[in-house]
């Protein structure tokens, strides 16, 4: 799901684009041009690639049709489900965590 944004993104007197901001700059330019707020969505990040099943090497992947995260192992005789989480970016960064203990 897409996150809505708030961005702070100079004008120039040229009509091009430069300086883009989280908050608003302090005091006027002196390059000419101006400062504009401008909303938009900014697209959800792409999940880091899955590891291997650690308990037998078999490839892991998201469980399809689950609007969260759920990561599996494809195993035919693992059937191992990783720590359900949020979304797929969380999801994957629990899968891929492994304890140095």
């Amino acid at each position: 799901m897409a996150k809505a944004v708030k961005l702070w993104v100079f004008v120039r007197d040229d009509g091009k684009y430069g300086e883009v901001r989280p908050v608003p700059p302090e005091g006027p330019s002196v390059w000419g041009g101006a400062w504009v707020e401008m909303t938009g969505e900014l697209p959800d990040p792409e999940p880091p690639p899955l590891l291997p099943c650690p308990f037998c090497g078999g490839l892991a992947r998201f469980i399809p049709d689950v609007p969260d995260g759920v990561v599996e192992c494809s195993g035919r005789s693992c059937n191992i489900l990783g720590p359900r989480r949020a979304t797929k970016v969380e999801a994957a960064l629990a899968w891929n965590y492994r304890s140095s203990t």
